[in-house]
């Protein structure tokens, strides 16, 4: 109900041509229409379905390691912090990570898609971590 909510009011705006506050679209704007959404959250099936199964059967942390990694930007150290692991285990994990799922990690179009794909997923199976739209991890 609140992503609906969220959802009608930036239609609304938009339709109207009121001005749009860049502030409080950013970061929320492709997870907020229903047709990139739907198409973020397959994409999300397709990539958290295969780390959520390796994970499973390896006890291996690949999706929670790949999410920190990706939140961090890239950045070994924060990531490695946030999961409290060393930064070579966490590349190891990168790289296991990015054969489960067949994607260049090096790329950072491929690694924003991932994101916004793992998001999507966590949304849906979660839902808005408040009532302002899509989490922003």
């Amino acid at each position: 109900m609140r992503t609906a909510a969220a959802e009608s009011r930036m239609a609304a705006g938009l339709a109207l041509g009121a001005p749009v506050d860049a502030t409080n679209i950013t970061g929320r704007t492709l997870l907020a229409v229903p047709e990139t959404r739907n198409v973020l959250t397959a994409m999300g099936m397709l990539l958290v379905e295969p780390l959520e199964r390796h994970d499973a059967a390896h006890d291996s942390g690949l999706l929670d390691s790949l999410r920190a990694y990706l939140e961090a930007n890239g950045q070994w150290e924060p990531a490695a912090a946030v999961l409290g692991v060393h930064r070579h285990t966490l590349r190891s994990r990168i790289v296991k990570a990015a054969e489960v799922i067949g994607c260049d990690l090096g790329s950072a179009r491929v690694r924003a898609e991932v994101l916004l794909a793992i998001i999507a997923r966590d949304q849906r199976a979660h839902g808005p971590e408040d009532g302002s739209g899509p989490p922003l991890r």
